[in-house]
C-alpha cells in the first residue's frame, strides 16, 4: 500500500554529480572548522561548540564519529556547505533556513531528514538510500526522485 501512495509523489529526475570546492582535508583526516570549509559562521559556531571537543579549531576523524544529530533551524543556518564532512550524520533537522541548496551527497548514514519549510527547488537523494523519515514540504520543489530510497516508511512532501 506505501508503494502505491508513495508511486504518486516520485518524479523522475536525472541524478547529477556535484563536485565540492575548496574541500581541504588535512593529511591526518582532520577537517578545519574554517570559512573555506563551513562558509556558515553560525554553523562553523555550532560545530565549534557542539564538538570540537579539544578546541583546536578541527574536527578530528574521532569527532566526526560522534556527529550524528543536527538540529538547527528558524533562520539560524542558512548555508549548510561543509555538511558533507559529517560522513556519520543518521538524523538531519534544518527546517526554516531558508535554504536554496543542500548537498547531502556525501551523507550516506542519513536515515531521518527534515527539510521542510526552505526555498529549495532541487533536492537530490539518490545517495541518501538509509533514508526513512523525509519531511520536505513546503519548498520550491519541481521534481523528487525517491526512486533509490526504498528504506522509506514516512513521506511527508504537503
Amino acid at each position: 500500500m506505501f508503494k502505491k501512495y508513495l508511486s504518486s509523489f516520485l518524479f523522475c529526475a536525472a541524478a547529477t554529480a556535484v563536485l565540492i570546492p575548496g574541500m581541504a582535508l588535512n593529511a591526518d583526516s582532520q577537517v578545519e572548522i574554517n570559512e573555506t570549509n563551513f562558509p556558515d559562521d553560525r554553523f562553523r559556531t555550532y560545530l565549534s561548540n557542539k564538538y570540537d571537543d579539544n578546541k583546536d579549531g578541527k574536527l578530528s576523524s574521532d569527532e566526526i564519529k560522534d556527529i550524528k544529530r543536527i538540529r538547527k533551524d528558524s533562520g539560524e543556518i542558512k548555508n549548510f556547505k561543509g555538511i558533507e564532512f559529517l560522513t556519520d550524520l543518521e538524523w538531519l533537522f534544518c527546517s526554516e533556513d531558508y535554504l536554496t541548496t543542500i548537498d547531502l551527497s556525501k551523507n550516506t548514514k542519513l536515515s531521518v531528514l527534515h527539510i521542510d519549510s526552505n526555498d529549495l527547488d532541487k533536492l537530490d537523494l539518490s545517495k541518501n538510500t538509509e533514508l526513512e523519515y523525509l519531511y520536505c514540504w513546503s519548498n520550491n520543489l519541481k521534481t523528487l526522485d525517491l526512486s533509490k530510497n526504498t528504506k522509506l516508511k514516512y513521506l511527508d512532501i504537503c
